[in-house]
Parts: C-alpha cells; structure tokens; sequence
C-alpha cells in the first residue's frame, strides 16, 4: 500500500496494524526477553509491582531490560512511519510491559472503556495534543485471544460529555485486536478504546510516543535517547 493511502487509512480509522519480520534476529531477541517476563523468570534487579488490578509492571525501568526492544522499532522503521504516514514529529517517551491476568469474576477487565486524551464538561484530561501508542501482544506457544478493543474515527468525534461520548461505543462499530506473535497495534490515544478481560495471563508491551512538553524527567531522557537512536 503507498504511503497516501497508509495515512488516509490511519486518519480514518485512527489506527493500524502491522506486522514484525519474525526472521530478524532482533525480532527472536525481543521475543525471548518478552517470555522472560510472561514466565517471571526476570533479570537481576528487575522486580514487578501492581499497577492495576490483577497486573504485574515491569520495574525498575522496561526501557533499560533489554536493548532488543527499542533495536526492533527503530529495525522496521516505526520513527519513518509515524512521521511519513501520521505525519507527526513526536517521540518515544515511555514503555511499559505488564502481565494481565484473570479477574475473579472472568469478565471485568484493569482498564475499561475510556480515552488517554479528552475534555469532559471543561476539564481537560491526558496530554495535548494526544500521542501515539504502539501496542504488541505476544501468546508465544498459547492460542491467541482477544485482548482490545476500539471504536475506529472516534479520536475525531469527541463529544464534550461523557454520556454523549460513551454513546459511540456500539456493538456495529467495535474493532477487537487479538493477541499475535507478529501484529503489533499503532492508535492515536484519543480515540475510545478497552482492554478486553483475560481468559488467562497474557503480555502486552505498551510503547507511548508523545511531544517532548509536559514530561517528566525519565521521558525527556527516553525521547533524547530515541533522537539519537534514529537520528
């Protein structure tokens, strides 16, 4: 697909997939670290918290665990596609890795329908302008499931309340990610969308790109790292 159609896709559904070259050695290095992690067999110094409900975050830093997982963005070229297909100039500036798991009553998931960025009844929520996140969401040797969900265009259908807002989310227009050892997942943070409740642990490494204002010290450091990396 050229790059024209690439970006009016993204533009109007906000969102897209792509997919890993599973041959590439870096790609294998990645994968091996990530099972470290879904097995919690981790590195030395390397620790879990509870963040959300029934989840474990990588600690202290997941940026610095293992080199492979900034090497296989900056390998398939996501600093060329989020500037020649979104057309933004913004950076990575955190990443996160957490285990999912099961809630007691099978059906609640750690982060139900929601945006990162929006602005109910005047209150501003998130960071402006709204960022990227690319999300992959290894099964490794399991069988895949289903583990997100969206409402494609809705990053440019905002409405200013939260009723109204919630309003879109309609059976008709739900987009479900399944987990995938190769289909990584790229949105804008404004559109709606869910974690889907686990059927049984999973892995998902959570990559935020945002613009270098408002951020904290250890992201200002992330994105300076990034500029050099792709420079």
């Amino acid at each position: 697909m050229i790059i024209r159609e690439q970006a009016k896709n993204f533009y109007l559904n906000n969102f897209s997939t792509n997919v890993f070259d599973i041959t590439s050695k870096t790609y294998i290095n990645y994968m091996s670290a990530l099972e470290t992690i879904y097995d919690e067999t981790l590195k030395d110094d390397y620790h879990f918290v509870e963040k959300y409900p029934y989840t474990q975050d990588l600690r202290p830093s997941a940026f610095d665990y293992d080199e492979s997982f900034v090497d296989v963005l900056v390998e398939h070229g996501i600093d060329l596609y989020i500037k020649d297909v979104i057309g933004l100039n913004i950076c990575l500036s955190h990443i996160q890795i957490r285990n999912a798991h099961p809630y007691p009553d099978g059906k609640s998931s750690y982060q139900e329908w929601h945006r990162d960025t929006y602005v109910y009844d005047g209150n501003f929520v998130g960071m402006f302008p709204p960022g990227l996140k690319l999300i992959f969401y290894p099964h490794f040797d399991r069988e895949p499931q289903p583990v997100l969900a969206c409402v494609p265009n809705t990053a440019l259908t905002m409405q200013y309340d939260r009723a109204s807002d919630f309003s879109q989310i309609t059976e008709n227009r739900i987009h479900t990610i399944s987990s995938s050892n190769d289909t990584y997942f790229i949105f804008n943070t404004s559109m709606l969308h869910s974690t889907l409740p686990a059927r049984e642990k999973n892995l998902r490494i959570i990559y935020c790109f945002n613009y270098g204002h408002s951020l904290d010290e250890n992201s200002k450091k992330c994105q300076e790292m990034w500029k050099d990396m792709t420079a």
